[in-house]
Order: structure tokens, then sequence, then C-alpha cells
């Protein structure tokens, strides 16, 4: 509609309004749970800019129409089809980390008491940067080793129920005296034994048990922190040799922050 507007120096104007309809365009990954009627779309190998790369974007495309039919791929049919299979047929990172941990954690089709699996978990299929793993949150009881970010040769293996708390005492320089020197912080944790359900006394056995395997180690000239950190596993399996903590042994698990 046009409508009269009144200027300076008794001066009239005229406006014209124009109804503008909004539209919003955007890519099929884009409209995440919506359901569209019908659409179209191309995938291809030999073209990048119709390339996938990601397990997840085709389940999207697959997932927008209530038909199969409805969905139509243009463009050549071989270069469609192979499209389809590599995407297919790759591994997805997360699923593969995802993957490792279940295989370790789960108890389906596990070997008898006698002779069951040890528990290390690395992080060698991590698809992330290690600084963005997340520590645990439950105060059940950790024996842990640290690693001085300013000189790498110095370890420390400690013992706690919050392991969140007790690395930032030690970074404050509240943690232990070992730990409390300026020119050694802060520290990064390296390794973690877990599984403890709040026995101290176990706790205080394996922290004994990692501390002589890293002293042992450093006498033989085996300086690589991972190598200290793997040790852990041999403090776990020295509960076999004490018949009473048989049953703990199996519930213990070492975390390596690290990959081999």
């Amino acid at each position: 509609p046009t409508r009269p507007k009144s200027l300076m120096d008794e001066k009239q104007g005229g406006r014209k309004q124009y109804g503008i309809r909004p539209k919003v365009i955007g890519t099929i990954h884009s409209a995440q749970g919506d359901t569209i009627p019908i659409m179209a779309t191309e995938i291809s190998l030999s073209d990048s800019n119709f390339s996938l790369w990601d397990k997840g974007q085709l389940v999207v495309i697959l997932s927008r129409t209530k038909c199969a039919k409805d969905t139509i791929f243009v463009g050549n049919k071989a270069d469609t089809m192979n499209a389809l299979k590599r995407i297919l047929l790759k591994n997805a990172a997360w699923a593969d980390y995802m993957d490792h941990v279940l295989s370790l954690i789960t108890t389906n089709g596990m070997p008898s008491h006698e002779d069951h699996v040890r528990q290390t978990i690395t992080q060698s299929s991590f698809p992330f940067r290690i600084c963005d793993i997340s520590l645990p949150q439950c105060n059940t009881g950790y024996v842990y080793l640290l690693i001085s970010l300013e000189r790498r040769s110095y370890l420390y293996i400690g013992q706690t129920m919050d392991i969140r708390v007790r690395i930032k005492q030690h970074n404050s320089g509240y943690g232990s005296s070992s730990t409390t020197p300026y020119n050694l912080r802060p520290f990064g944790l390296l390794a973690f034994i877990c599984g403890f359900d709040c026995n101290r006394a176990l706790m205080c056995y394996i922290e004994e048990k990692w501390q002589r395997e890293m002293h042992c180690l450093n006498r033989n000239n085996y300086d690589d922190p991972r190598e200290i950190a793997l040790s852990g596993q041999i403090a776990i399996e020295s509960l076999d040799r004490y018949t009473e903590n048989n049953d703990c042994s199996q519930d213990l698990s070492l975390v390596c922050l690290f990959r081999n």
C-alpha cells in the first residue's frame, strides 16, 4: 500500500511498502530433524564438491524422507554406487574407540576366573586430542602417575579418592612435598588405576608395588615414561600371588593417557 508522509517545510511524500516473503536456503545436512516430502541429492567420488567424508552425513541424507523412493540420487550411477560403498565401509574414528572401550569393560564371553583378561586402556584409537579426555568424577579411589611438564624425566606416583581435586592440589604446590618445587610444575596425568571401590588398603598396596616397578625400571636405565606407566599392570598382576585379593584384581583397570 501507498501511504502519505509529511516532511519538513510543508512538503509531503509517499511511501510504498512491498510485501516480502522470506525464504531460507541451506544444505540437506542443515535439515537435520526435518522430514522432507521428496529430495534429490548427488554424491560422488570423482567430484570433490559432492564427496562425503563421514558416515553420519549419509545417515542424514537417507533419513530425511519417509520412504526410500522419495530420496533421489542424481549423477553418474556407477560413481554414485562407488561413493555409497566407500562411505558405508569406512570406519568412524569415534565408533572404533567406543568398540575398544566396550571390548574392555564388557562381561559377555569373558574367560573363567582363573585366566581372566587384564584390562589396560590406551588412547591409540581415541580420535581427538589427549588433553580433551575427561577425567573421572566418581570418588571411588585412584592410584595415579604424574609427569612433570617442565622436566619429563620426573614422575610421581600417588593415591587419592578424588583425582580431579588432587591434580589441582599438586599443581598449586599443596599436593605433596615431592611435587611442591616450582620448577617441576605443572604436572600432567600420565596414567591411573581405577576400580578400587574405596578400598584404601588395596590402594596403598598398588601404590607401593607401582613405585617399586618404577624404581626397578629406573635402575635398569628404562627412562621412557610410557614404559613406567604400563608397569602399573604388573602391579595389578602382583595381586594374584595373594589369594585373598584375587577378586579385587579383576576389578582394577589401568588407564593410560597417551598413544602407543
